[in-house]
């Protein structure tokens, strides 16, 4: 499974559980974290639509936050 493919289904299983809880969709915030991740599959979730990254040590942060900014367009 790709990761493109990944988020896909973690979306539709928000999608289902915020309707059961009659919820907006918008209340909830998938947070992908970045630990021990390549930065190509960190470019390859946020291509795929994935904006909000967390992670446990801010030094790692730096490494994955200094990506080129071209590859973020």
């Amino acid at each position: 499974m790709t990761i493109k493919q990944a988020l896909e289904t973690i979306h539709q299983k928000i999608q289902d559980a915020t309707q059961l809880a009659h919820r907006p969709e918008s209340a909830v915030t998938l947070l992908a974290v970045s630990k021990t991740k390549p930065n190509e599959a960190i470019l390859e979730a946020y291509h795929s639509g994935q904006k909000a990254f967390g992670e446990n040590y801010v030094p790692v942060s730096y490494t994955h936050l200094t990506l080129p900014t071209n590859s973020l367009v």
